[in-house]
C-alpha cells in the first residue's frame, strides 16, 4: 500500500471513532425527575373537538371612527377582534391593546381628498388573512403609531395570531404602504 492510502485510511478510521465517541450515552440528555407522577384520566368526552376562540376587543371597545367589532373564523379557530376595511374617510383611533382585523384593501382618507389621520395606540395587533389585506396610507393622510418599548403595535398575518405560522411561511398579508409627496429621482426612463 502506499503512504497515500493509509493516509486515508486512518483519516477514514479517525472520523469514524469520533463520530461514534461522540455519540456515546455516558451522560444524561433530560435531567428531569426519574417519577414523573400518574397522567390524568381520559375525560369525560365532553369537549368542544379542538375549537378555540381568541378575543382581541378591548374591554373599553375598539376606538372611534371607522374602526368596529367583527370576527373571523377559520377551521376550529374563531377570533373576535376589531376591523378596518374599504376607506377611511374620517379621524380614526383604534384603541390600545385592540386586535384589529385587515379586512381587503383599506385605505386612510382619499388621495388629493381632505386629510385623514389613522391613530394607533399601544399594543394594538394589527393582522391581515393573505395578500389582499392591506393599508394604504394616502397622499396628505397620516398615521400615528403609538407604540412603547412593552406595548409595541404589530402587524402581522392571522395565522400568526392563531399560532399556526411556520418558521418560512411568507406572504400571509399585503402589508403597508405610506404614500406621500416625495419626488421621484431615480426613474430609468425621466417620466414619472
Amino acid at each position: 500500500m502506499s503512504v497515500k492510502q493509509n493516509y486515508r485510511k486512518l483519516l477514514l478510521v479517525s472520523t469514524a471513532c469520533a463520530f461514534f465517541a461522540a455519540c456515546a450515552d455516558s451522560s444524561i440528555s433530560s435531567p428531569g425527575g426519574q417519577n414523573l407522577g400518574t397522567p390524568p384520566g381520559g375525560g369525560t368526552g365532553g369537549g368542544t373537538g379542538g375549537a378555540t376562540t381568541i378575543n382581541m376587543v378591548p374591554n373599553g371597545g375598539c376606538g372611534t371612527g371607522s374602526v368596529r367589532e367583527a370576527s373571523i373564523t377559520n377551521n376550529n379557530v374563531t377570533i373576535n377582534a376589531c376591523e378596518v376595511t374599504g376607506t377611511i374617510s374620517q379621524d380614526t383611533v383604534i384603541a390600545a391593546g385592540a386586535g384589529v382585523i385587515i379586512s381587503g384593501p383599506t385605505f386612510v382618507g382619499t388621495d388629493g381628498g381632505s386629510p385623514v389621520t389613522l391613530t394607533i395606540n399601544e399594543g394594538a395587533t394589527l393582522f391581515g388573512s393573505a395578500g389582499s389585506d392591506y393599508v394604504v396610507v394616502t397622499r396628505g393622510s397620516d398615521i400615528e403609531a403609538n407604540g412603547t418599548v412593552n406595548d409595541p403595535i404589530i402587524f402581522t398575518s392571522r395565522q400568526d395570531v392563531e399560532g399556526t405560522v411556520g418558521q418560512f411561511d411568507r406572504g400571509q398579508w399585503g402589508g403597508l404602504i405610506l404614500n406621500g409627496f416625495a419626488p421621484i429621482n431615480a426613474c430609468i426612463d425621466g417620466t414619472a
